[in-house]
């Protein structure tokens, strides 16, 4: 019978593949992390942002919910989650929205999930207000963030305002 400890190391190996760019044969090594424990919550993260990155948004989306059930305050998975979320048409903005508030609950100042809540909100919503304020929020914490700066500049020029006193902390 396997132990935890196996799938962590088998899960640490694909983590070292996928960082040496064989991200085929760590796909492969977390599966094999998944068949000794099928809920290991690192496996399935990096399994899902796979998926994520090659569009397979419910496949992404699965692996997400399945890591929740174990880590269910995990910030990095929910943030994922809310990002599978927002390709699969099944879901409703405000289901999205939720998905999107749980993540900043969990991590109030990760600039990735305000900036990403930010998008979604401009994006699909429409609500430029609510963007700004997540972003000014998100620029905070990464005030070097290039595609960040430049979300928030295409933002103030959507609105209308280029008004160099609002980059004044």
């Amino acid at each position: 019978m396997s132990s935890p400890r196996d799938a962590d190391t088998v899960c640490a190996y694909a983590t070292l593949l996928w960082d040496m760019g064989k991200r085929d044969h760590a796909e492969r090594s977390y599966e094999m992390a998944l068949q000794l424990d099928p809920g290991h919550p690192e496996a399935l993260l990096s399994l899902g942002t796979a998926l994520l990155e090659r569009g397979d948004y419910r496949g992404a989306h699965e692996k997400f919910v399945i890591a929740l059930q174990r880590q269910p305050h995990s910030p990095q998975l929910l943030l994922s989650n809310a990002l599978s979320m927002e390709q699969i048409e099944a879901y409703t903005f405000e289901e999205i929205a939720e998905a999107y508030r749980k993540a900043l609950n969990e991590h109030s100042s990760s600039h990735e999930a305000l900036f990403a809540y930010g998008l979604f909100l401009k994006n699909k919503m429409g609500r430029h207000k609510e963007t700004e304020e997540l972003y000014r929020a998100a620029l905070k914490g990464a005030a070097e963030d290039v595609s960040l700066l430049c979300s928030y500049g295409v933002l103030l020029t959507d609105t209308g305002d280029s008004d160099p006193k609002r980059f004044e902390a």
